[in-house]
């Protein structure tokens, strides 16, 4: 009977400690600010907007909604993900899923979605509002260094240009030295108002519907053993902010709809 006892004397032992150590885990986070990595991707975060853009406001606010505090550092994107695979940060704001990428990181739920179209110059192309007759045409395609494309795109029978930067694809497109960029609309938009004004002149618009739909997640490094924690949290806030509303008032804010 005492050895019975003895059993569960540490069993329950073992149960308060691990009890204590999350609430000390818990409270440890809530009085520090959890530090995540992120590059530029206008309108949708960066330095340079307001309240550093709608995608880092909703992480802010779903992790205020469990006591939890944010800081962001901004960087490119390959130094981020590289860094929080390190454990310099807890995770990423914000990645597309792949399931390569999946092997190695938690998945939040989405946070929304970015819709990736083909901008184009609008007096040259009048007559090609179909993909399909667009890509088995001629033209000039071009690309940002290392994003992510379709299948499509690769595949199609367009010259392909590679840039570092979106803001210098658009430059290209209106100065006719490609016809084609893939973009998510709002960040082509984005671009398309910051154009000098002598390129402005050059109307560019898209063709619909979406080449595809790409839904933004944060990401946390499946190693960490405070990812699914923090995981669990954020996913819990951001449901609540789509419960009361918060979220949609937050993307009618900061992010209005585009219009054509």
């Amino acid at each position: 009977m005492s050895h019975l006892f003895g059993k569960i004397s540490r069993y329950a032992f073992l149960m308060n400690s691990l009890l204590f150590c999350s609430s000390l885990f818990a409270n440890t986070l809530a009085h520090n600010p959890i530090i995540f990595a992120s590059s530029e991707y206008p309108p949708h975060y960066g330095t340079d907007l307001v309240k550093q853009g709608v995608v880092i406001e909703i992480v802010r606010r779903a992790f205020a909604r469990q006591q939890l505090n944010i800081d962001v550092a901004f960087m490119p994107f390959a130094r981020a993900m590289h860094d929080t695979e390190q454990g310099l940060y807890a995770g990423v704001i914000a990645i597309w899923y792949t399931e390569a990428r999946a092997e190695t990181w938690l998945y939040s739920q989405p946070i929304y979605a970015n819709h990736i179209v083909l901008f184009k110059r609008k007096a040259d192309f009048r007559v090609k509002q179909n993909l399909d007759t667009v890509l088995a045409g001629n033209g000039t395609l071009g690309f940002v260094t290392g994003y992510l494309q379709h299948p499509l795109l690769h595949q199609s029978n367009l010259s392909k240009v590679s840039v570092a930067s979106e803001e210098q694809l658009f430059k290209m497109l209106a100065m006719q030295r490609v016809d084609y960029v893939p973009a998510d609309l709002q960040s082509g938009l984005y671009f398309i108002s910051r154009l000098p004004v002598e390129l402005r002149q050059s109307a560019i618009d898209w063709l619909a519907p979406a080449l595809e739909v790409k839904p933004m997640h944060l990401a946390f490094p499946k190693h960490h053993p405070d990812s699914e924690y923090l995981k669990q949290q954020f996913d819990l806030g951001l449901q609540a902010l789509k419960d009361s509303g918060e979220f949609a008032e937050l993307l009618h804010q900061l992010l209005p709809e585009p219009s054509k």
